[in-house]
């Protein structure tokens, strides 16, 4: 399809006159021949595959098409000046231990692409890693990749690879569908310099097909985006301000303090789910959507919970004990509650669990809901006011939270006041469920939202935040 698109393009401005008069007189072919300048193989295979897979049949060798490199590339000493890609986007790792591939295929992606090979493997970032490994020492790469790169804890490893061999000349978010059959959310654009030491990267942020050329531009510094928990894009000096003085208080990370898992997944919800329960082995089963900050609404769900029909997630564990936090999946921003019923939960949600007795749920409840751990979210994961934004367990794990010293009496005296604040949140939410009158309701929806305020306070307070930087949090929330 490449050799023919190029050759027609060759055929432009022609005409059978043209073409006549060019036979006549040179007595040579019209089109060039190009048989050397395309090649088709698998370009993340080297001949050294065989080294440790043999006896593999016909089918299976064609389809893998090993491609060696310094044999079809021989007049190149190993290395190009520049690179341009749009690879393939595909998940290699699926459920219930299944892959994509061929597990000796597996192995060997993992032995040659350490960088790339996370637990959640994609095609895009191989063609990445191979091609800083064959780039001149002042070669330049670009390729149109999923915006996911730039802040998925699956690709931190490779975008510290990255940074640690040069730099990005330039980066650009598109946040509009650009392939109309790829379900991937938003496309980046990049263009990076090996060795290049820039301090300051130009950022393109480029809302639709029609400002594709007039994009909002802004320059960044290389060191915002040099975290791994993700590039720091489109964010101003305050942001980094507030962030940087959140993280210089002594904190522990999410991820550290509990487990984190996502809900069952099915398989076919409309076999499995029904709101006519037949015997006892349908449970009681919530969405994303029932959860609201500090309430769960239960809306007459039940799972046939048969772990071995359904797909994955499916652990008793999960669900059957006396309190956990229940928040949305199927999100852009941070929305929890505690559930004491003992609910099921489908993979719209994600199920905490504590794993120390140093903080209650109640207060980590508080924590996870509050403004300032929203920003915090914000500020690392670019899904505000995304269509199909989701809230990923691995950019959960990272949060900063704050343990109190029970022993000081300023903090313990905040903790009671947060669990106080929780308490009455929780009442007041159970109350307007009872409440069938609007006006009622929303009285007692004030109510609730004075006291969420009232915790935001405090979260503030334990994080050391100032008038100012409170102000910045608010401001953007």
């Amino acid at each position: 399809v490449t050799k023919l698109s190029l050759l027609v393009k060759a055929l432009e401005g022609e005409t059978t006159t043209s073409v006549e008069t060019s036979l006549l007189l040179f007595h040579q072919r019209i089109l060039p021949n190009i048989d050397n300048n395309i090649l088709c193989g698998n370009s993340l295979v080297n001949s050294d595959f065989y080294d440790a897979v043999l006896n593999l049949n016909p089918k299976e060798e064609r389809k893998i098409n090993v491609f060696n490199w310094k044999k079809r590339f021989n007049q190149i000493t190993d290395v190009f000046d520049a690179i341009i890609g749009n690879p393939p986007y595909r998940t290699l790792q699926l459920g219930k231990k299944q892959t994509s591939e061929k597990d000796y295929l597996l192995e060997y992606y993992k032995t040659h692409f350490p960088y790339s090979f996370d637990y959640k493997i994609n095609l895009f970032a191989l063609f990445i890693e191979k091609s800083i490994s064959i780039i001149s020492q002042n070669g330049i790469f670009s390729m149109i990749i999923p915006s996911a790169f730039y802040n998925s804890q699956s690709y931190s490893k490779l975008r510290e690879y990255l940074l640690k061999n040069g730099s990005f000349s330039l980066l650009c978010d598109l946040r509009y569908k650009v392939f109309e059959q790829a379900e991937i959310g938003g496309n980046a654009i990049f263009f990076f310099k090996k060795n290049l030491k820039e301090e300051k990267i130009q950022f393109h942020s480029v809302d639709s097909y029609e400002n594709f050329k007039n994009p909002k531009i802004q320059n960044i510094l290389k060191e915002n985006i040099s975290k791994e928990n993700g590039f720091n894009l489109n964010i101003d000096n305050e942001y980094i301000k507030v962030i940087n003085k959140i993280l210089q208080v002594e904190t522990v990370e999410l991820g550290s303090i509990t487990k984190i898992y996502q809900g069952i997944i099915t398989g076919d919800n409309k076999k499995y789910i029904t709101v006519k329960p037949k015997n006892d082995k349908w449970k009681k089963i919530i969405r994303g959507r029932d959860i609201n900050k500090y309430s769960i609404t239960f809306d007459n769900n039940f799972v046939l919970y048969e772990p071995e029909k359904l797909w994955s997630n499916t652990d008793l564990k999960m669900f059957d004990v006396p309190e956990k936090i229940i928040s949305r999946q199927t999100s852009d921003k941070l929305v929890a509650a505690i559930d004491t019923e003992r609910y099921f939960s489908l993979d719209s949600t994600h199920v905490i669990h504590l794993t120390t007795n140093k903080i209650t749920f109640k207060y980590l409840l508080a924590l996870f809901n509050s403004k300032l751990m929203n920003f915090i979210y914000q500020s690392r994961v670019k899904e505000g006011g995304r269509v199909f934004a989701q809230v990923k367990v691995v950019n959960l794990k990272p949060l900063p939270i704050r343990l109190i010293n029970k022993k000081d009496k300023n903090e313990s005296t905040i903790f009671k006041e947060i669990e106080n604040l929780v308490d009455k949140i929780m009442d007041t939410n159970k109350e307007i469920r009872k409440k069938i009158i609007q006006h009622e309701k929303d009285l007692l929806f004030e109510k609730a939202e004075h006291f969420t305020n009232e915790i935001d306070k405090r979260v503030y307070q334990i994080y050391n935040l100032n008038k100012e930087e409170i102000e910045i949090i608010e401001k953007n929330d």
